[in-house]
């Protein structure tokens, strides 16, 4: 979701998104070392206090579903190898985990702005909530994706109702908005300690922009195999791995077995009522969702391009003139664009641009401009670019239209029958639950009322299943329900337990052949590559390749901006990553990625360019400054969590060790 998608909101409504914002933006774009929360081993820990202030179960509550978008929204966009990503970033995958590290950041952020002294007017919030620049690149990936509509504006209507359904009271949010707010002018402090050596800009500019060409020594795991194989394996062998395998891991164990009984309830036969007032009222409230075509602007422009023969003041003369002459004759902007625009493309149509809609200009400053003119003829003031200035007069306007509600009726039936039914199965199921004690038939009572089905269900440790993974979480004799990834409405009670023992050879001797097998042949590559990284060191690393029996590969001279290059070595399943760490030349490194190994050597390096050098310079500061400003931020941060006193409350209602994710009290 970019920022030119976002809309400016009523005012009344602006704080509640800018407090949403900055109430995720510490937490959410952090990237922590799995050690740096190491104290809280056995899941999340319960509510806590830092330095005295306490995380309470609302904003707790708030935090696990925030977070718990922003984890599902990572898997949809990088797809199997999102839970991968995640922990290489040091973000886990329990929302839960999250929540409590993001609100433990902001509480010993809290503390610094109080220690600084730094105070949040109503006029600043009031100008900042004015400022649409501010409004649009805050609230870019950091609402909830619950209060995003179809178009990638924000829903009014969903903003009430997530602020409501998480127990956030008014003055919750008036003390959650001027705290969020002082901890983004700590962080701008924080960051002004950030200095770029002519040294440190060098090195990037060496890293990140000249070329490179590489060595690769291959190692292939089957070469290993067919040596370690030549030699048949004794029973004493075996014995010893299955044992060695067993004391670390009970790897050659039977998997754990359990029977549960399972009631499954659908939706459509739970008895859930919706009718045309629910559905009329919902596509009232969320019509932005249903955007047909955006609203949309026409209009013509004057640009005055700055070059050494037009310096940016002469520019500002220039345009100041013909601003005048515009508000005073409005209606002579296109005789004026013919005349002065230096824009090839619409000089000569008078400057016209035509219709556009948010998120079309490349210029996003220039498209702000240009949807704030509130009338069909007025003229922006003049706006500085990268290419000069620019004059922008709106010719006409175009309003949203939406789809019909016949057309999408349909569709919020399906939506609201799946609210409501998730709302009427979580109650109903609760309150069975807490019949059982009296009376023991009361799961089966609720079965026959809502029309469910009941069955036994026989899992292994080993299966992966949603019901697999709740039937083991669940003690024996004890229940519990959620709702699994077709909308069904679950309930699963523990009936009958088979616990996990090893097993004799004679059952897994294949098994334990292969593996014993395959982990000699990992020990010997291993040590082959040791041997091959320590003689590369001295050794042209194409000579090497027959003594280890190896492969040799060059990558040829490439940069590492060079996406096609990057590509190329990708497709031949190259380690990049491991490649470009290398920035020494005659720099080695090896890697062991299991059925495959490499020798990496850095053989060649282009030398220092200094007109490139030059012609780089700008990119390679903007670049640098950022990361060095991130490891600065998340540095002061881990310190500052190591120092906090974090004190845990026993046995509150959210411990983890009691209470399911789906279960929490809404």
């Amino acid at each position: 979701m970019t920022s030119t998608q976002h809309r400016m909101l009523k005012t009344r409504f602006a704080k509640a998104i800018l407090w949403i914002t900055l109430f995720s933006m510490a937490g959410g774009s952090l990237l922590f070392s799995p050690n740096l929360f190491k104290r809280f081993s056995g899941g999340v820990p319960k509510i806590a206090t830092v330095d005295g202030s306490a995380i309470s179960i609302n904003e707790f509550k708030l935090k696990i579903s925030q977070e718990s978008e922003r984890i599902a929204f990572i898997r949809q966009q990088m797809g199997p190898q999102a839970d991968y990503m995640m922990r290489m970033m040091g973000i886990s995958d329990d929302p839960k985990v999250m929540a409590i590290q993001a609100l433990i950041v902001e509480k010993v952020l809290d503390k610094v702005a109080n220690d600084l002294g730094i105070y949040v007017s109503s006029d600043f919030i009031a100008r900042k909530m004015q400022d649409p620049y501010f409004v649009l690149q805050e609230l870019r990936d950091s609402v909830p994706l619950s209060v995003i509509d179809q178009r990638g504006t924000i829903s009014v209507p969903m903003l009430r109702y997530y602020l409501q359904a998480h127990g956030v009271s008014f003055k919750d949010f008036e003390e959650s908005l001027e705290n969020a707010l002082r901890r983004s002018l700590t962080r701008n402090l924080i960051l002004l300690s950030s200095y770029i050596s002519t040294d440190e800009l060098k090195k990037a500019f060496t890293d990140q922009v000249l070329e490179r060409e590489y060595g690769v020594l291959i190692f292939n795991l089957d070469t290993y195999l067919k040596t370690v194989k030549a030699k048949p394996l004794s029973n004493d062998e075996l014995e010893s791995f299955l044992t060695e395998q067993n004391k670390i891991m009970k790897r050659y164990w039977s998997p754990e077995k359990r029977s549960a009984r399972v009631w499954e309830f659908k939706p459509e036969t739970f008895g859930v009522v919706i009718n045309d007032q629910d559905i009329e009222k919902y596509y009232t409230d969320h019509k932005q969702e249903y955007l047909e075509s955006p609203v949309q602007i026409q209009i013509r422009r004057i640009m005055l391009k700055v070059d050494d023969k037009n310096p940016m003041t002469q520019l500002q003369e220039k345009a100041q003139k013909i601003k005048e002459e515009l508000a005073a004759h409005p209606d002579r902007f296109a005789q004026l664009a013919q005349q002065y625009s230096q824009d090839s493309a619409t000089a000569l149509k008078g400057g016209m641009v035509g219709f556009i809609k948010r998120g079309d200009l490349e210029d996003q400053a220039i498209e702000r401009a240009a949807f704030r003119l509130q009338n069909d003829g007025d003229v922006s003031d003049a706006l500085s670019t990268n290419q000069g200035i620019e004059l922008i007069q709106r010719v006409a306007r175009k309003s949203a239209s939406y789809k019909s509600l016949a057309s999408v009726k349909n569709d919020i039936k399906a939506l609201l029958l799946k609210q409501k039914f998730d709302e009427q199965f979580t109650r109903e199921t609760r309150s069975a639950l807490n019949q059982l004690r009296s009376s023991g038939d009361a799961l089966e009572k609720l079965s026959k009322e809502r029309n469910g089905s009941a069955r036994i269900a026989n899992v292994s440790r080993r299966d992966t299943s949603l019901l697999s993974q709740r039937i083991f979480k669940t003690p024996h004799n004890e229940q519990t329900f959620f709702i699994d990834d077709k909308g069904t409405g679950v309930i699963v009670q523990t009936t009958q337990i088979e616990k996990s023992v090893e097993v004799p050879l004679e059952t897994v001797k294949k098994q334990v052949e292969d593996d014993l097998y395959y982990d000699k042949a990992r020990q010997a590559m291993k040590v082959a590559i040791k041997q091959a990284a320590e003689k590369a060191k001295t050794t042209q690393l194409s000579s090497l390749k027959t003594e280890f029996g190896a492969t040799f590969e060059s990558t040829g001279m490439f940069n590492q901006h060079d996406e096609k290059s990057v590509k190329k070595l990708e497709e031949k399943n190259l380690p990049i990553s491991n490649l470009l760490s290398l920035t020494q030349q005659g720099a080695v490194t090896s890697t062991d990625q299991g059925d495959r190994g490499y020798v990496l050597k850095l053989e060649k390096r282009q030398p220092f360019d200094q007109a490139l050098f030059m012609q780089k310079k700008q990119e390679v500061v903007a670049q640098l400054e950022q990361e060095k400003k991130e490891r600065i931020y998340r540095g002061y941060i881990a310190s500052l969590c190591r120092n906090a006193t974090i004190k845990i409350t026993p046995d509150n209602e959210l411990s983890t060790e009691r209470v399911p994710l789906e279960d929490l009290p809404s």
